[in-house]
């Protein structure tokens, strides 16, 4: 029990790399289909997708030689967005956990020699 505290016990570190990957991950696309010419939609989130987002060409008011598109959310879930940054947390504590082990095990070998 203790060693899976220690493996979860929040740090700078730990924060930061998951916020990083949960925002890089939230700008993945998966799952996009074109509806038609002029509309398509497009999930966002990995693993889990969290927001469905739904785009089409509009007309109006554009700069020129430019496509005007407006975007919808249709869908948006919060659990799925919590369980992803969960997921990335745990993603970045285990890079932690490796990165300081390897260092550790460095430093060791380099005042052993």
């Amino acid at each position: 029990m203790k060693k899976i505290w220690l493996f979860l016990q929040p740090s700078i570190m730990k924060i930061i790399l998951a916020v990083i990957l949960t925002l890089i991950s939230s700008a993945v696309t998966t799952e996009f289909e074109a509806t038609s010419k002029v509309t398509w939609q497009a999930n966002r989130g990995f693993p889990f997708p969290f927001m469905s987002i739904f785009e089409y060409v509009q007309g109006g008011r554009c700069l020129q030689n430019t496509l005007c598109v407006a975007t919808n959310i249709q869908n948006f879930h919060a659990l799925r967005l919590l369980l992803n940054i969960f997921a990335w947390y745990l993603v970045s504590c285990a890079i932690v956990l490796v990165y300081s082990n390897a260092l550790n095990y460095v430093l060791r070998q380099r005042w052993v020699t």
